[in-house]
């Protein structure tokens, strides 16, 4: 077991880096190292290393970061934040003491180091924020040191809109006031692959990472935070406020105080979006205090877990202090607070979840949203079918976890004093150690990791031993891989208790000591004896009038319990003596006096006296007395019972009268008193046991008592019958009478009389009267004699029907008594095209009645008059719609069928193809086509006229393929038929009117037909230029692409490509290829491809001895002069990389010294010329 402080725990998941190297640049980084530990009265006024293309205007071109003084001299040049920056070594600032912070040059640490590091840009709101690209190239820089208590966005970065990329910062202490991080103060860009560790001190809006993010722009992704952050307002892991666009896979592992909105990964957010991170750690606040978020409003987290603790006051969730949109969340850390406190979130989201053993919040709080759940629960994977696997990933026995995570670890809340642990890794990664880290909530800073001696996926602790009870400890499961890197489980919470038993006047047993957590209940395994007691509980006070505690109890405290003791008892046995069911013995301790449960034996018929102590005796004791058990045997008590008596009770039933009832002992028999009840219309039948029942007992009969309670029995009545007689009253026919009971309703008979010309309406009691009984409706006999109806009769009355007969309207029928005359109605139905003449009894019949005419109704039926129509003639209206000549009209009558004149009109150019009813509408009547007049006024037709069409010929002009000719229409315009036409190295540019023309159409242009005659269209052809890409093949430098026209011959660009060692040979097709073209020789593009030409290298030896000329180069690199000796008078040229000629000496036989201390360090190019033969030696200058 051993321990250590929070920040030793934390480690960057990081992978070793390898470098390999050549002699170049191995020196290159002893340079660095000792450029990395400069005095402090170094003053930085360049970037070190850096060539001079390096100039930071493209990715390519980025800046070199080697040293610390790069990076204060960066912090120092507003110029240069909106270039490409790359980190290329590791960087320890060390001690802070030994920094010249403010890059002034002097050698003491004075105020304005006591600052720190300058933060790289200036504020959010200024035009002077870091715009750049920062590529930490997973180089880590140690020890970064700010301390601005007054400064609002502080940071590495004050603000940045550009992308960081690939950070690590290790050990790093930042203090500044509001929007205060690690890495930037202010976000307005991207923000990947980072990974911070350290300490941060803030006000408002503080975060590990990112003090505020603001912006469509400001996305985070794939960073972690394992440290300590400390603010008032808006506190997070990952980002103190998040206003910017999204922050994903993310992570952070630390300690997190705030005052408000304090968050495990964000402290408050609004409108934005939080996805598939995690928090583990320890969150404590005041009020909206959350694992994952303190404050989530409008947009959406999704996708999140909190495996932390969570302390606060107000709004206090295990995920988010207060949301309203979170869903596929969940939390499982400890949790406590004083109001609004919920397992994952104090509002209300759908889909989260929350480990009600874990977190110490019960399981129904807030249930309707967010589902407290066990931990055996979340360790099934079938209960998250809702979310899906997009970005989960699930397995048997521990929670689920991100996608991304390659290790989960997963632990129980204590049971039994022990925690439980288990986890999950990917293939690739090796656990060496598994262990439970605990601290207690008077130092948390502290932690204690108690190991297990074998690594197993299922593991755990048992902390009997380990804890000291009545202390509060938070406490977690880890596993730890090859690497070093620590994965965390749930934080739970605990205290166990120590239980001391006091035997109390007993004798001690073999457990005097209990340890029990204050989540769990006492297993109360004390055991001592007593001679004829036994313990019947364990109590706070020797007198038992403490607390009692039993296996249900929770402890809050190491507590002392004293057995409560019982003598032992006996049973009194009830036995029902006659009588049925069921009574369990009473127990009753020696000596002592109680009273007797209550009896629940039963006899039919007979009612419970009391108790005897034999079967026939006396009652000695009444239901429920007190009983004295006197004797150390059990005793059995004997029920006694009296015979009961019951009344027949008798009921009228709709009857009158009264009788009085009638009692009868229990299971005898006697005669049934004579029924004296009487009722109107109806006879006495007898009794029945209910209203409407069937008759059990005549008047008078036999009845025996067989029930145990009064008896009710009910007079049964039989209604008397009387005829209804009907009669005719002036119609013709018979009809039987119909019966029917007193005070019954029954629908009357159908009538069976008739009467002509009228109709039935119904039957009243007197012979001319109103109608009191339609056919067929209910009557009730009301009275006690029969009763006569007699029938009522209308005069029929009949319809005249207009029907339109091809017209239009609606007109009512005219109803007409019989025999009756009447003028007929005037017509109202019109019909488009014709003119109303009268009116027929037939469709097609003669105009019998004109309009308004005399009618007579003669027939017992309605009938029909059919409207008669005249149809009106139309004239047909031919025009010549541009042709020439002249045509009569048409005259034809509506609704009738003529042929067509033929047309007599012309027009030059173009043949008639018929008529239409528009100038330009399609024929819709050939020449002598039937015409039917269906208008009610006259029509127009329009001659309709076709244009003649001349073709478009397509000529390739050079290049190849076939197209066939366009027809278009005279005077008309049409798009030109899309080009097939192909010429290799070439494109199609468009069409001319000529061979060599210029270009008049493009591919696809509209063309106008305005000749009459066939029209020739050339094609026109643009050739390709295509790239030769230089391809330095182990060499060094750049050289641009050369582009060439298909078919042309260039002379190749000169090779400015250097390889140390090597002389320049030539160009070759491929890696490994023979020469194929010299340097700046000849080149015809004669491919439809871009061309890649490989330089061809030559070795050196170390002193060049060549058919050219032996030569001696040293020291090489070098740093002031650079010696050269030679056997014969040469040329001496020196070359910088981007081909510009230095120095050029002129070298005579012996030795000669060429300075090289005003060059800048680098790599050069020495051109050795001897009689028109070149020389090339590579020459590195430190």
């Amino acid at each position: 077991m051993k321990q250590h402080s929070l920040l030793k725990v934390f480690k960057l998941n990081s992978t070793k880096q390898f470098l390999c190297f050549n002699a170049k640049k191995l020196l290159i980084i002893i340079f660095i190292f000792c450029f990395n530990h400069v005095s402090i009265a170094q003053s930085y006024t360049g970037y070190s290393n850096n060539p001079a293309e390096n100039d930071g205007s493209t990715e390519a071109k980025s800046i070199n970061i080697y040293t610390a003084g790069d990076l204060i001299y960066l912090s120092k040049t507003s110029t240069d934040w909106g270039k490409y920056f790359v980190l290329m070594a590791d960087i320890d600032f060390g001690s802070k003491e030994s920094v010249d912070w403010d890059n002034d040059g002097s050698a003491t640490w004075d105020a304005e180091d006591q600052l720190g590091f300058s933060p790289i840009g200036d504020v959010s709101y200024s035009s002077q924020l870091f715009k750049g690209t920062f590529n930490g190239n997973l180089k880590t820089i140690s020890n970064l040191y700010i301390n601005k208590t007054t400064d609002y966005q502080t940071g590495f970065f004050r603000a940045s809109s550009g992308t960081l990329k690939n950070i690590r910062i290790k050990n790093s202490s930042v203090t500044g006031q509001h929007a205060t991080a690690i890495l930037v103060g202010c976000n307005k860009g991207v923000v990947t692959n980072c990974s911070i560790n350290g300490i941060v001190h803030g006000g408002n809006a503080v975060g590990g990472i990112i003090g505020t993010t603001m912006g469509t722009s400001s996305n985070i992704s794939n960073c972690n935070f394992e440290g300590m952050v400390y603010g008032s307002e808006y506190v997070g892991g990952i980002a103190g406020e998040h206003f910017g666009n999204i922050i994903e896979n993310c992570y952070a592992i630390a300690t997190i105080y705030g005052v408000k909105d304090v968050g495990g990964l964000v402290g408050s957010m609004n409108n934005k979006y939080l996805l598939t991170s995690f928090f583990n750690g320890i969150v404590k606040g005041t009020s909206s205090v959350g694992g994952v978020s303190g404050h989530l409003q409008i947009q959406c987290s999704k996708n999140c877990y909190s495996k932390g603790a969570v302390i606060g006051d107000n709004n206090v969730g295990g995920a988010f202090g207060y949301s309203t949109n979170a869903t596929n969340c969940y939390a499982s850390g400890f949790v406590t607070g004083n109001t609004n406190v919920s397992g994952v979130v104090s509002g209300g989201t759908p889909n989260c979840f929350y480990d009600f053993e874990t977190t110490g919040v019960p399981f129904d709080y807030n249930s309707y949203f967010q589902r407290g759940k066990s931990t055996d629960w979340f360790y099934d994977p079938n209960n998250f079918a809702i979310w899906g696997d997009t970005a989960w990933s699930y397995a048997t026995g521990i929670r689920p976890f991100l996608k991304w995570e390659k290790v989960s670890v997963s632990n129980r809340a204590i049971r039994n004093n022990i925690i439980e642990g288990s986890f999950f890794s990917n293939p690739d990664i090796t656990i060496s150690e598994t262990g439970v880290r605990f601290t207690t909530n008077e130092d948390p800073f502290i932690w204690t990791e108690e190991k297990n001696s074998d690594v197993n996926i299922n593991f755990s602790v048992d902390m009997t031993n380990l804890a000291i009870p009545g202390k509060e400890y938070f406490a977690q499961s880890y596993v730890r891989d090859i690497n070093g890197n620590t994965y965390y489980g749930d934080m739970i919470k605990f205290t166990l208790f120590e239980i001391t038993y006091n035997a109390n006047g007993g004798i001690d047993g073999t457990y005097t000591k209990e340890i029990v957590s204050n989540t769990e209940n006492p297993k109360l395994v004390g055991n001592p004896t007593k001679e004829n007691y036994h313990i019947v509980g364990w109590n706070t006070l020797e007198n038992g009038q403490g607390i009692n505690i039993t296996t249900n109890s929770l402890l809050t405290s190491n507590i002392e319990l004293f057995a409560q003791w019982q003598g032992d008892y006996y049973d009194v046995v009830f036995d029902a003596n006659g009588g049925n069911g069921n009574m369990q013995n009473q127990t009753i301790a020696f000596n002592s006096t109680v009273a007797l449960n209550s009896n629940t034996f039963t006899r039919t018929g007979y009612t419970f006296l009391g108790w005897s102590r034999s079967t026939d005796g006396s009652v000695e004791y009444n239901d429920g007395a007190d009983y004295s058990m006197l004797t150390a045997t059990n005793d059995t008590l004997y029920a006694k019972w009296a015979i009961n008596s019951y009344d027949v009770v008798f009921i009228a039933n709709s009857g009158e009268g009264d009788m009085v009832n009638q009692t009868i002992v229990y299971s005898s028999i006697a005669a049934l008193n004579n029924c004296y009840f009487l009722k109107t219309g109806y006879s006495f039948a007898g009794w029945a046991n209910s209203a409407n029942g069937e008759i059990a007992y005549t008047d008078g009969a036999d009845y025996t008592m067989q029930e145990a309670s009064n008896d009710t029995l009910y007079a049964q009545w039989t209604a008397n019958y009387y005829d209804i007689v009907f009669i005719p009253n002036n119609g013709e026919g018979t009809m039987t009478n119909q019966s029917i009971a007193y005070n019954s309703t029954v629908a009357l008979k159908n009538n069976e009389f008739t009467r002509h010309a009228y109709t039935f309406k119904g039957w009243s009691t007197k012979l001319m009267s109103y109608v009191e009984y339609e056919d067929g409706d209910n009557y009730t006999m009301q009275t006690t004699e029969n009763d006569t109806l007699y029938a009522q009769w209308t005069l029929n009355s009949y319809d005249v029907v207009f029907i339109a007969n091809g017209g239009e309207g609606v007109m009512p029928n005219q109803t007409i008594l019989y025999g009756r005359s009447d003028l007929l109605f005037t017509n109202t139905f019109t019909r488009n095209g014709y003119t109303f003449k009268g009116w027929a009894v037939e469709v097609n019949g003669f105009a019998e009645y004109a309009d308004g005419s005399n009618y007579t109704m003669y027939t017992l039926a309605n009938d029909t008059l059919y409207a008669q129509w005249n149809p009106n003639p139309y004239d047909v209206v031919f025009i010549a719609n541009g042709g020439e000549g002249s045509m009569l009209n048409q005259t034809i009558p509506f609704n009738s069928t003529a042929s067509l004149k033929n047309n007599s009109y012309t027009k030059t150019g173009s043949s008639f193809t018929g008529w239409s009813i528009i100038a330009n509408g399609t024929v819709e009547y050939t020449d002598g086509a039937d015409y039917s007049m269906l208008t009610t006024a006259n029509d127009t037709l329009y001659a309709q006229w076709s244009p003649n069409n001349y073709d478009v010929v397509f000529i390739a002009n050079g290049g190849e393929g076939s197209m066939s000719n366009q027809p278009i229409a005279y005077n008309s315009t049409s798009a030109l038929i899309t080009n097939t036409f192909t010429k290799t190295g070439y494109s199609f540019a468009g069409w001319a009117t000529s061979t060599n023309g210029t270009i008049d159409y493009t591919d696809g242009a509209g063309y106008s037909m305005l000749t009459p005659h066939n029209d020739t269209l050339y094609a026109q052809w643009t050739v390709y230029y295509y790239e030769i890409i230089f391809i330095s093949n182990g060499g060094e430098g750049t050289m641009p692409n050369q582009s060439i026209a298909y078919n042309a011959t260039v002379t190749l660009n000169n090779n400015i490509f250097t390889k140390a060692g090597y002389t320049f040979g030539g160009w070759a097709t491929s890696e490994t290829g023979t020469v194929e073209y010299a340097n700046s020789s000849n080149f015809t593009m004669q491919e439809t491809n871009d061309i890649k030409l490989y330089a061809h290298w030559d070795i050196n030896s170390g002193v060049e001895t060549s058919e050219i000329i032996n030569i001696s180069i040293y020291p090489n690199p070098v740093s002031n002069i650079l010696t050269i000796e030679t056997e014969k008078d040469c040329s001496v040229e020196l070359i910088d990389l981007n081909g510009r000629v230095l120095i050029q000496k002129r070298v005579e036989t012996g030795s000669f010294d060429l300075p090289m201390d005003n060059q800048i360090n680098g790599v050069y190019i020495l051109r050795i010329i001897y009689n028109s033969r070149v020389l090339t030696k590579q020459i590195v200058k430190i």
